[in-house]
């Protein structure tokens, strides 16, 4: 089996339901989701074995995104909707038949920085449930970044 690496982009991040979701693709200048396993610790049994209660895979959406200052922008969005958990699709390319979706706690994210610059602004929403990595149907637009 051959493999070319692939290049982030263009793709989409989407967030809410399905029909009036907002696409904050163009705006972000780095996304990944970064799963991880909740463990809990081995409980000792009487016959000397270990139980080990299944492990909860969350993690984190996160990236960087451009500021803007206008109640419309994603910075005032985060505002708005932070503390609400969201439903989102993140599609690293368009070409590409991957799709991971989920839920995530949006946080609000920082004001400001340099002036006379563009400044970004950090992002990392907590999975609030278990991301899914669905392969794209036929219906599945691949444009939208």
């Amino acid at each position: 089996m051959s493999f070319t690496p692939q290049k982030l982009g263009p793709g989409h991040l989407k967030f809410g339901d399905t029909g009036s979701e907002q696409e904050f693709g163009s705006m972000t200048t780095a996304t990944s989701i970064e799963p991880d396993i909740k463990e809990e610790d081995p409980v000792p049994m009487l016959d000397g074995s270990n139980y080990v209660e299944q492990g909860e895979i969350l993690g984190t959406l996160k990236g960087t995104f451009y500021q803007d200052y206008t109640m419309g922008g994603l910075t005032a969005w985060t505002w708005t909707n932070g503390g609400k958990n969201m439903p989102f699709e993140f599609r690293p390319r368009n070409d590409s038949d991957m799709i991971i979706k989920g839920s995530c706690m949006i946080k609000p994210v920082k004001v400001g920085g340099d002036p006379n610059k563009a400044n970004t602004a950090d992002f990392e929403f907590t999975l609030t449930s278990r991301p899914v990595m669905e392969k794209a149907t036929a219906s599945t637009p691949s444009t939208g970044s």
